[in-house]
């Protein structure tokens, strides 16, 4: 039986087999489940072009070269010169307003920034307008009279930009990250959630990497080409949303195993005599529940979490399969094969068991499987 390590913010567990539930509504948007297991980038293509050979100072060695062509051909940078980029030139405020607002598409923009330094007509008046009215900018200096343009930002203000950024472009609002990287990464501010909160989840969601096995470097200066690699690896990891196996498939010649058929069935009979030995009405199999739960197994045995791997609650599963679901819906999800097993952990958990034995106005049940053989497994469990 394999093991999945999951961490908590007080302290590290190891668990086999390690049961998750969750109750979710539609309005829910909130999961913070803590692990350590970093969600892989779902576009596995990096950017790969040759535009940063026209700067001088851009070798074929240079570890950022592919996050530079990505700027460069997405016309998010200029250079710094006919033949140079500056790679390591660090950021100032004004640049890093005028790039995201690039990078959000160049939406129009009225009105002023409010801040005294920032003048109309210059050339990053309206990037730095935009982030203000947005609030794409770090609670510091949003609550400023003023933005002090030429000076820089860290690393860690600029994780705080992405994320927020993330959650005004997506409407998504939600703090999934590994709680306890303050153990692994000791230069994280105890002082400053706001900092540590996005930086650790930026690091959970493969777009932002620690600078060692131990530090973050919350306080160093953000880079032209740091901030191109982090932009290359929001879009790859956020732009190209999760691919899904077909539901309907079960298995392949390569011993892929998706929605296996008897052992769901074999969960749904076991949850269903529970219920009943409980005094609760069985609820009934449903195809659209069934598939639902196919597409949360998958992507549980990558990420096992209730918040879904291109970063949304696993509720929106039922939106995108346009499954209404009146009474919310719940979800346990069991990371390890055998649905006796999966059953018998979620039995033993009080949160898990109260799930399977809720009592709201629950009907409909879907269950879905998921192994590759390479140690990812999973079962999901949706009632709605």
């Amino acid at each position: 039986m394999k093991t999945k390590l999951i961490t908590s913010i007080l302290a590290l567990a190891l668990a086999a087999a390690m049961p998750l539930s969750a109750l979710a509504t539609n309005q829910y948007r909130s999961a913070a489940e803590h692990r350590l297991e970093r969600v892989p980038i779902q576009n596995t293509e990096a950017h790969v072009s040759d535009s940063y050979k026209r700067f001088s100072d851009v070798p074929d060695s240079y570890w950022g070269k592919d996050g530079i062509s990505y700027v460069v051909d997405k016309g998010l940078f200029n250079g710094t010169g006919a033949n140079t980029f500056s790679p390591e030139m660090p950021m100032n405020r004004a640049m890093i307003c005028t790039v995201l607002h690039r990078f959000a598409g160049s939406p129009a923009v009225s009105g002023e920034s409010g801040y005294s330094d920032v003048k109309s007509g210059e050339w990053y008046s309206d990037g730095v307008t935009w982030a203000k009215q947005q609030k794409i900018l770090t609670s510091k200096l949003l609550n400023s009279d003023k933005l002090e343009p030429e000076h820089g930002l860290t690393r860690g203000d600029f994780a705080v930009m992405v994320r927020n950024y993330y959650e005004v472009s997506t409407g998504d609002i939600f703090n999934d990250a590994m709680g306890a990287l303050g153990l692994v990464f000791r230069d994280l501010p105890v002082n400053n959630y706001e900092v540590t909160w996005a930086m650790a989840w930026l690091y959970t969601y493969s777009i932002l990497n620690g600078t060692s096995d131990t530090t973050m470097s919350p306080d160093w200066g953000l880079t032209r080409s740091q901030m191109a690699a982090i932009l290359e690896r929001y879009d790859r990891q956020f732009g190209a949303g999760q691919p899904v196996a077909p539901p309907s498939e079960t298995t392949t010649s390569n011993g892929f195993v998706i929605n296996d058929a008897g052992q769901n069935d074999t969960l749904i009979q076991l949850i269903n005599d529970y219920r009943a030995e409980n005094g609760l009405p069985r609820l009934e199999k449903n195809d659209k529940l069934m598939e639902a739960a196919a597409i949360r197994a998958k992507e549980a045995a990558f990420t096992f979490s209730h918040t879904r791997p291109d970063g949304r609650h696993c509720h929106t599963v039922l939106d995108d399969l346009g499954v209404e679901a009146k009474e919310g819906m719940n979800e346990n999800l069991y990371g390890d094969t055998g649905a006796k097993n999966a059953f018998n952990a979620w039995k033993a958990s009080p949160g898990h068991n109260g799930t399977m034995l809720a009592r709201n106005a629950v009907t409909r049940i879907g269950v879905g499987s998921y192994t590759d053989g390479n140690g990812h497994s999973a079962y999901a469990m949706i009632f709605a």
